[in-house]
């Protein structure tokens, strides 16, 4: 049987690579098609049995996503905030819900500038968690040519599924390509969805800064597969939106077009 999972959903981010469109409305709340971002996000929560409850972490900018969100009745679910007044990393963002997740639960990360489509690929995804047993991790991931601007993850194949060796921030440095690079001449990027027990919150509490001064969630898990935790990875087989730029945001919406009667039967 499934238990409940908590939906951690950062959106506390400046979104200083989308301005000037940001400079007065938060990224999570820049329309996409019919609604918001965020509205989205919280749409592909509503098919999913075991997410009931959510977590925004919202910022400078929280009023205007509360006065949205409200408390998440229209999206089926029960929403709860956290304020993040310094942005100290994704790790930082997650470690301050540690008060609104109960101790038994796990957690369901998935980025507030991130769209996952068709909301079945977060349904499987959980599926996949329990069939390996409630690892510490499943990380969604996806391949990509070019990884700079992702954390991508090293794995190797068990029992049908990728099981993570390691993991690297953003790497710029060409020598690691033999290394984390797979058959198809691809990186492996986490994909902006994450399923993690509870331990995380230890691991992020003793994870010190790292890329831009930051504490990095990617440098926590990192940790956690040199502990021994079992950490997998789930390949993203649908479509994946980062609304992170300018140009992804135009590429996001070009897509919504492209796909509107798709996304339309899919309701």
């Amino acid at each position: 049987m499934e238990e409940e999972l908590i939906a951690i959903i950062p959106a506390a981010g400046k979104g200083t690579r989308l301005k000037p469109l940001t400079d007065f409305i938060p990224k999570e709340l820049l329309i996409l098609g019919d609604k918001p971002i965020l509205g989205h996000i919280l749409e592909t929560l509503k098919p999913v049995p075991s997410i009931k409850r959510a977590c925004l972490v919202v910022g400078h900018k929280k009023s205007t996503i509360i006065d949205y969100v409200k408390d998440g009745s229209q999206f089926d679910l029960e929403v709860d905030y956290v304020y993040q007044s310094e942005r100290k990393g994704l790790g930082h963002a997650i470690y301050i819900t540690r008060n609104k997740v109960p101790d038994n639960k796990p957690l369901f990360v998935y980025l507030g500038d991130t769209i996952i489509y068709p909301p079945q690929e977060i349904i499987e995804m959980i599926r996949t968690y329990y069939e390996l047993k409630k690892p510490f991790a499943l990380i969604m991931v996806e391949e990509v040519e070019d990884p700079e601007r992702y954390g991508v993850v090293k794995v190797e194949k068990m029992n049908g599924h990728l099981k993570i060796t390691d993991m690297y921030e953003k790497p710029t440095d060409p020598s690691l390509k033999k290394e984390y690079m797979n058959e198809n001449g691809k990186w492996l990027a986490i994909a902006g969805a994450y399923i993690i027990r509870n331990r995380i919150y230890d691991y992020l509490e003793n994870t010190p800064p790292g890329k831009g001064g930051e504490i990095q969630l990617t440098d926590a898990l990192k940790n956690a597969v040199k502990e021994g935790e079992r950490v997998f990875a789930y390949v993203l087989k649908g479509t994946r939106l980062d609304i992170g730029t300018v140009q992804s945001y135009i590429e996001a919406q070009k897509w919504w077009i492209n796909n509107l009667l798709k996304v339309m039967e899919n309701k």
